[in-house]
């Protein structure tokens, strides 16, 4: 074949290559607008979903926290029956329970550690429940958002002899108070959402929430 032929076939070949180029250019570029215009959509999706979300945050009313319950013969007993509640609800067992000798802490002296209002005890109890790592985190996720004031120390969360379980072993610390609290202004003992659990109103009477209390010993009217 001769050099005139071989000029021939690509003078024919040339202007198709470029041609075929050209359109796998315009076709790349064409889906890759459609793809960038889908993630923008999703993206405005999830912004107004997030914006209603956080409106509606501002406008649920939030649910009172209560430091301490009125020191009562049954104070224990209704503590009980709350973590039973947390723990029935997040299917976790409560596998171990321990509790403390009340001490009556009035306040401490300037610089001798945390001031506490005047007739405030504070009662530690050791606890160990056992589950999957979702539900003994759901169960102290209800601790946390529990209407009554909670502190948590000592925590060690340790993987069980028998995978998935889970066990977590801390130290609760609860405040009660010896003034006593009309029984109106008693919480309601909420399950977590989902689980089907009957709402029952809380034994456990707090005080009226003229004074905050928390865990750090910072107090304000």
């Amino acid at each position: 074949m001769s050099k005139t032929s071989h000029l021939s076939i690509l003078t024919l070949l040339l202007p198709v290559i470029c041609i075929a180029m050209v359109a796998w250019m315009i076709f790349h570029e064409v889906r890759r607008m459609n793809q960038l215009h889908d993630d923008l959509i999703q993206t405005e999706k999830q912004i107004a979903f997030v914006e209603d979300m956080r409106k509606k945050l501002a406008e649920t009313p939030q649910k009172p926290r209560f430091p301490t319950a009125e020191q009562t013969p049954r104070e224990q007993t209704d503590f009980l029956t709350t973590m039973r509640l947390f723990s029935e609800a997040n299917r976790v067992s409560m596998s171990k329970y321990s509790g403390t000798p009340v001490v009556p802490i009035s306040a401490s002296a300037p610089g001798s550690g945390p001031i506490r209002p005047l007739g405030v005890i504070s009662i530690p109890s050791a606890i160990q429940v056992t589950g999957n790592y979702a539900s003994v985190r759901e169960f102290m996720y209800s601790i946390l958002h529990s209407p009554r004031l909670f502190s948590m120390t000592d925590i060690r969360w340790a993987r069980g002899q028998k995978w998935p379980m889970t066990s977590l072993t801390c130290t609760l610390i609860r405040y009660v108070s010896n003034q006593p609290v009309a029984s109106s202004q008693q919480p309601a003992i909420n399950p977590p959402p989902g689980t089907g659990m009957q709402s029952y109103p809380n034994p456990n009477s707090p005080l009226p929430p003229t004074r905050e209390f928390a865990p750090n010993g910072v107090t304000r009217p």
